[in-house]
């Protein structure tokens, strides 16, 4: 499987190195197009656009006669800033800080009676998305209290986790034009005909700016933000404008490729999912093996396991059992009470199989004494803590008492059905399951582990299902040879699936 996360940041990192279109040394150097920007700051400092704090901090990094860099600031002096080039750049193109070539965080001055776009975070999409939605107010009603912004300026997020998962857009179609949102954004105003606000874009939503980004993060745990310092003082590759463009082009037409390819992957993974639960269906069902006529019947199993135990456990011992009677219908016996349960049946038996409930073949164990007590979870520790939902495992524990080691067991998730089998020593996150071993004597513990795969149970309500449903579910019992053949072809159908090979 392509992972395209990866292959996106790839795309991304060639991107701003300058490797991922050819160089023209025809293109207007970035340099010049620089002091353009600043010329038409200045300018709009004298028209009254801007304030004069706007661009004092303004910087110019230029390349030395030793080729080491060094920065220019606004009061003549120079710094050798060679130790904060992150790679060599291509002929033309510059270093700038995101202030010196954009407007950071500016305000809008308009009519209190102005529709505008107003979004919140939670209209702000995340990842490599360029994308976002708004609600309609009133300026009066958010001109105070909010971040302002335009149609066309770069929105990046700026508290956890909002920042780690890319929220960072360029806002657009903007009721007329402008808008106000949430307080946790910076924005960047890219002066028109300057810069190709899509490039600085992409270079927001590298994992390299995302690290940078977290390791100067400040304020308390769960709270933590990026300040306007480190947007402002960030350093951007910057091309000759012509490469910008032929960059965010070819971007666009790189990430449209590997979103074809993620629809395609996951057309395979969901016919791929059909194709399994097919299997499955075939195997509960005997269809999936042939039947072995000098196999023992899974009834005479059965009876032979229900006396050993009645003569082991005496009076303790409760009868319960499915047979069929004289009229070809299916009865249940429990605890001597006979009811009929034709309704309840899956499907009709082949030779040699018997009709079962789950838990009369496997019995439960309360998770209790598996419960993880310390969630110092460490990659280097050896026994992993699990769930049985999707996360499955969720860390590793150094802790060394209370570790269930008796397998194979099935763990079964008490609120959601969801299961998994397991064949290594672990332990638990929470008392939310139920520890499945199964009862070696009439089923093995993979065909029950697959069988459950199978099983439907409404989960909607919230409460514990094992006892009061799932357990109650009636199943196909095949014969042990046969559950066993049966285990083998699902792992080597399986195993051609995701593999393309056998296993």
């Amino acid at each position: 499987m392509i992972d395209t996360a990866a292959l996106r940041e790839k795309v991304l990192d060639l991107a701003i190195r300058g490797k991922l279109v050819p160089q023209d040394p025809t293109d207007e150097p970035a340099s010049v197009l620089l002091e353009r920007i600043h010329e038409q700051k200045l300018q709009m400092v004298r028209e009254g656009k801007l304030k004069a704090k706007d661009v004092k901090d303004d910087t110019i990094i230029f390349k030395g006669d030793d080729n080491c860099y060094y920065e220019k600031f606004s009061d003549g002096s120079v710094k050798n800033i060679q130790d904060e080039i992150p790679f060599d750049l291509p002929d033309c193109w510059s270093w700038s800080r995101i202030s010196s070539c954009a407007i950071i965080n500016p305000r809008n001055n308009l009519c209190d009676d102005l529709d505008v776009s107003f979004i919140p975070m939670p209209l702000i999409d995340e990842g490599y998305n360029n994308s976002h939605s708004f609600e309609i107010r009133k300026w009066k009603d958010v001109k105070t209290g909010f971040t302002h912004f335009a149609e066309g300026d770069l929105a990046v997020a700026k508290i956890t986790p909002c920042f780690e998962n890319k929220k960072s857009v360029i806002f657009h179609d903007l009721k007329n034009g402008f808008g106000a949102g949430t307080t946790e954004l910076h924005i960047v105003r890219v002066l028109q005909n300057s810069l190709n606000a899509h490039y600085i874009l992409w270079k927001l939503k590298t994992n390299n700016f995302i690290a940078d980004g977290v390791n100067a993060f400040s304020g308390a745990v769960g709270q933590k933000r990026i300040g306007r310092e480190f947007i402002a003082n960030y350093l951007l590759a910057i091309p000759p404008r012509v490469q910008q463009d032929m960059i965010v082009k070819t971007i666009d037409d790189a990430f449209a490729a590997i979103t074809e390819i993620e629809k395609s992957s996951a057309t395979i993974d969901s016919v791929k999912a059909l194709l399994k639960s097919k299997i499955l269906e075939l195997a509960i069902q005997g269809k999936l093996v042939p039947q072995d006529e000098n196999d023992e019947p899974a009834n005479v199993l059965l009876e032979r396991i229900r006396a050993e135990r009645k003569a082991k456990l005496g009076k303790k011992y409760v009868e319960s059992y499915i047979y069929k009677g004289d009229d070809n219908c299916y009865y249940e016996n429990n605890d001597g009470k006979v009811a009929i349960v034709n309704e309840f049946l899956p499907f009709d038996l082949p030779d040699g199989w018997a009709y079962v409930r789950l838990e009369n073949v496997l019995n439960y164990e309360q998770p209790t004494e598996y419960i993880v007590e310390s969630t110092d979870y460490r990659s280097e520790y050896k026994t992993p803590v699990l769930t049985a939902g999707k996360s499955f495992i969720i860390g590793y524990t150094n802790e060394t008492v209370g570790i269930k080691s008796e397998l194979p067991v099935i763990i079964f998730d008490d609120f959601t059905t969801d299961s998994k089998f397991v064949n290594f020593p672990f332990k638990v996150k929470s008392s939310a399951m139920k520890i499945l071993t199964a009862d070696k004597l009439s089923i093995d513990t993979k065909y029950a582990y697959y069988v459950m795969q199978t099983v439907e149970c409404d989960h909607e309500t919230h409460k514990r299902y094992w006892i009061s449903e799932y357990g109650r579910t009636i199943i196909g019992l095949p014969p042990l040879n046969e559950q066993l053949k049966i285990v083998n072809q699902i792992e080597y159908l399986f195993s051609l699936l995701d593999n393309g090979k056998e296993p």
